[in-house]
């Protein structure tokens, strides 16, 4: 039996508590439907961090280098809180 995701909507705004719904259909079965109620305290980060290389989602790795190599790496750094951060 093989289980896969099908739906998971975060709350828009990720204050205090939250209510979310996770739904988990059975392939090859469509008469079988998991529905799973999750509550938790969430938060809102105030930086987040999108376009990491590798993928990653919380880290910023960076490729090794030689002495006399240069690199690139892009990705994006948002403000979600209402004063700057320098």
């Amino acid at each position: 039996m093989t289980n896969k995701m099908t739906e998971l909507t975060p709350p828009t705004k990720l204050l205090g508590m939250a209510l979310m719904q996770v739904v988990i259909d059975v392939q090859q079965n469509p008469f079988e439907k998991h529905r799973v109620a999750v509550v938790g305290e969430c938060y809102m980060e105030a930086l987040t961090l999108e376009g990491l290389p590798q993928d990653s989602t919380d880290e910023l790795r960076l490729p090794d280098l030689s002495l006399n190599q240069t690199g690139h790496t892009a990705f994006v750094l948002h403000n979600m809180s209402d004063k700057p951060y320098r």
